[in-house]
């Protein structure tokens, strides 16, 4: 095990899949830094650290599809796993150190954003609003997030020898995971009654009548709503959505996301070595 991961991370410090993924999170970093800036400056808005400092979680499924796919794909389809596997190797091993180095590279990413981002920002921005113990809760929870995305990219590049089919896969699967993510958040966030608001010719501003109506969106508390609330905390583009703060005031900790993003990595890696110890790599 030890000589497959020492074979990996060398692998990974030659991939140019790797390198070109931290130069987008460092161009992304740096790019955020400067638009909050200049939001504040000129439309005076204050910004403090907190609102851009955990958003490149909510992309990090995009980033994560991209480099798993073309990184284990060309381990695969060049034809390097079958001659790990003609070494004597365990296929099991082969697939963690697989995934280990999936993760480890995600976490570089995360650490590459956030010392780009609190580079610019920290001279620009207001202080952190959150406090400390609440902001590392945040970032220990992204980083098991970032594993969870890497088990399921994992178990779909190691299943076939096409990179092409697999990274169509993966990157469609993220931006699936994001937009989901996007429609619950916004389900559940449906105001239970709307405000009729009237067109006044003079002003050309509308005016509230201070009559309500329903909101036939809405979620009543019901099973249904229960279930939108799992999901909301259970898929990896909704929990995103909240660890980046995008769209939440403030920054906050829930405490139930590490554990669903556990149970993602428990469920995916086991699937996994279950069905590669199957696979015929000859």
């Amino acid at each position: 095990m030890r000589n497959l991961l020492s074979a990996n991370f060398y692998s990974l410090k030659r991939s140019r899949v790797f390198w070109g993924c931290e130069i987008v999170c460092a161009l992304y970093a740096a790019f955020l830094s400067c638009e909050i800036y200049m939001d504040m400056k000129y439309n005076g808005y204050a910004h403090p650290l907190d609102t851009g400092l955990f958003q490149f979680v909510v992309f990090s499924g995009i980033i994560l599809s991209v480099f798993c796919s073309l990184y284990l794909g060309s381990e695969l389809g060049d034809g390097i796993v079958r001659n790990k596997v003609v070494a004597g190797h365990r296929k099991s091993h082969i697939y963690l150190a697989a995934f280990l180095v999936c993760g480890a590279a995600s976490v570089l990413f995360t650490l590459t954003y956030l010392a780009i981002y609190l580079m610019i920002s920290v001279p620009l921005l207001l202080p952190l609003q959150a406090d400390a113990a609440t902001a590392a809760l945040v970032l220990f929870s992204s980083l098991l997030l970032a594993f969870a995305y890497c088990g399921i990219f994992t178990l779909i590049s190691l299943l076939s020898t096409n990179k092409a089919v697999v990274s169509t896969v993966c990157v469609i699967l993220a931006f699936l995971l994001f937009m989901t993510g996007i429609a619950i958040k916004q389900r559940l966030d449906e105001p239970e009654v709307f405000e009729i608001v009237e067109y006044d010719e003079e002003t050309r501003d509308g005016v509230p009548t201070g009559e309500m109506i329903p909101n036939n969106s809405y979620l009543a508390p019901s099973v249904r709503r229960t279930v939108y609330e799992f999901l909301n905390d259970f898929l990896p583009g909704s929990q995103g959505l909240q660890l980046s703060g995008m769209m939440e005031p403030e920054l906050t900790f829930n405490r139930r996301l590490p554990l669903y993003s556990l149970s993602i990595i428990v469920l995916t890696t086991g699937m996994g070595l279950m069905i590669f110890r199957k696979k015929d790599l000859t």
